[in-house]
């Protein structure tokens, strides 16, 4: 079997592949297509505005992603310096996230890593597209602390997920849940406060409005193009109020959400984490193309879709992206919507199908001996 520098050469050729196909137009490759877009160069401005971001400026990202958005700027100097400041820090942070599931899993399960991390379609094309690594390398680290039976480790690296991407915020309370004494219980809240705090409490004591701006951005923000909420505003015109949205989405996010953590709160802490990603992007209003990156770690470590499962959800979000991108910068034409809905109905059937293959399953080790077992505490 490749030793784990060959996973790491592999990921960091997907990363580079990344960066050409969503650069091509900065490194003067090809004339600028909207089919290569990417937010990073797009947020160039925004990252350029001296000062710091959340007192000088407003960012719809949580304040470590928009720290290393600025951070990259003031490297760079310039959009091409900037843009190559982002794809090493991306990389490196894809070879760090590698080379920890290359540790965790057992030799007969590295070959994995091909499929579902390195070579995975989403890998190939979002890795430099968004800041999602970011929180993807910090939900990583989390659960290579929880392998090595260090809870409290764990929390320090979801807290720093949460305020990059949000998303492991979700995370908390099956690891809360898992403790076994009210001490640990208390030490991660502490941590996860201690963490929050240092990272929030400045910015939103200088600026308070523009520190909020995530918030109240996110709160205010439709349906997006790939969505299952467009599709059901579309197929109801009457379900138009955003307030409405909101208020059902996040409904059947909490219930469900709480349900499921509760029903295998005795089961893998990992399993836990998967499916709360899964409910959140099922039932969230918003749904970004490269957030898929966030369930490839979870297909590593735990027993993974079929194949043809899993290339049918990628490509599916691939071909949703090519007619969002096209909707949006050739006038918002409809029908490529139209050509889309059967594609986002395939996607969340294929997220329910996750969902479901994963949570009939018991997982313990005896039931999973080729899985990492310090998985299943």
């Amino acid at each position: 079997m490749p030793g784990a520098f060959s996973y790491i050469f592999g990921v960091f050729f997907s990363g580079f592949f990344s960066s050409i196909l969503h650069g091509a137009e900065i490194f003067k490759l090809a004339a600028y297509h909207y089919l290569l877009y990417s937010d990073i160069p797009n947020f160039f401005g925004k990252a350029s505005i001296p000062g710091w971001p959340y007192v000088n400026s407003q960012l719809e990202y949580p304040v470590l992603t928009g720290l290393f958005i600025r951070l990259t700027a003031v490297i760079g100097g310039n959009l091409r310096g900037y843009y190559i400041a982002n794809t090493f820090f991306l990389i490196a942070f894809a070879a760090g996230g590698t080379f920890l599931l290359y540790k965790m899993l057992p030799l007969a399960e590295r070959g994995k890593l091909w499929k579902y991390w390195i070579f995975a379609p989403s890998m190939l094309v979002f890795s430099v597209y968004n800041w999602d690594l970011l929180a993807v390398f910090c939900v990583i680290s989390a659960m290579y602390s929880v392998w090595r039976g260090k809870d409290l480790w764990a929390a320090f690296f979801l807290a720093l997920g949460t305020w990059a991407k949000l998303y492991p915020i979700f995370y908390f309370l099956p690891l809360i849940l898992k403790q076994n004494s009210w001490r640990k219980k208390s030490g991660i809240v502490l941590i996860a406060g201690a963490v929050t705090l240092a990272l929030n409490l400045p910015f939103a004591i200088a600026n308070f409005d523009s520190w909020a701006y995530f918030f109240t951005f996110n709160s205010g923000r439709i349906s997006t193009f790939d969505s299952i909420w467009t599709v059901i505003r579309w197929g109801f015109p009457g379900l138009q109020d955003e307030k409405i949205i909101n208020s059902l989405s996040l409904a059947i996010f909490a219930s469900w959400y709480f349900l499921a953590i509760w029903k295998y709160r005795k089961e893998s802490l990992f399993k836990s984490w998967y499916m709360a990603t899964l409910i959140f992007l099922m039932t969230n209003k918003v749904f970004s193309p490269q957030y898929l990156l966030w369930l490839l770690p979870f297909f590593v470590v735990l027993p993974a879709p079929k194949y043809w499962k899993f290339a049918t959800f990628e490509i599916s979000n691939l071909i949703i992206l090519i007619f969002t991108l096209s909707w949006f910068f050739t006038g918002q034409d409809l029908n490529y919507f139209y050509m889309s809905v059967p594609l986002i109905l395939i996607k969340y059937g294929m997220m329910l199908g996750f969902y479901r293959d994963i949570g009939w399953r018991k997982l313990n080790y005896r039931t999973f001996p080729n899985v990492i077992p310090s998985a299943w505490i």
